[in-house]
């Protein structure tokens, strides 16, 4: 599978399967035992919600901003200090692979957030190459492309609709 197998699959199905691929990651790398929930259940709000205020809360749960043990929580804005401190022990027991597809999946999502898509969006094209080869070089099985093809660049310029995690799985059985 190569990232260009993607310019048909509209931003939130890109991001879609970055989500299931996280998912298969942390199948994969044995840490489903940890307290995935409020972070899954916030990057999949991505598929259904105003991208912008995902783009600002999911900007507090990255990896890159809460493994940096400050102190000062005054700038919180969406998280309790509770959920930094979980969601920052949650990322001390991931493994770096974790961590870069958690990043990957944020920078997918707000790419073009605030400009017009434009040839098939190139960017999140390549975050999705980055998060392919992660997936490769340790055998973590992809979920297949085709399960996204239902939501279509065509839509909503090129957003896609809406959708949540169980309308990705329900119709790939239909």
């Amino acid at each position: 599978m190569k990232a260009m197998d993607f310019k048909r699959i509209s931003i939130r199905g890109r991001v879609a399967f970055s989500i299931v691929c996280l998912e298969n990651s942390i199948k994969h790398f044995q840490l489903s035992e940890l307290e995935w929930d409020f972070l899954l259940k916030l990057l999949w709000n991505y598929t259904s919600i105003n991208m912008g205020t995902w783009h600002y809360q999911v900007a507090e749960c990255i990896p890159r901003g809460v493994l940096n043990d400050t102190d000062d929580l005054s700038d919180l804005d969406f998280l309790s200090e509770t959920q930094f401190w979980s969601l920052n022990q949650l990322y001390k027991k991931c493994n770096n692979e974790l961590l870069e597809i958690i990043d990957l999946i944020f920078f997918i999502g707000i790419s073009d957030l605030y400009s017009s898509i434009e040839n098939y969006s190139p960017q999140t094209i390549e975050y999705l190459q980055e998060i392919l080869l992660i997936m490769n070089k340790h055998k973590i099985p992809l979920p297949p492309v085709n399960m996204f093809y239902q939501f279509s660049i065509t839509e909503y310029n090129g957003w896609g609709r809406e959708f949540t995690r169980e309308d990705v799985f329900r119709n790939i059985s239909n």
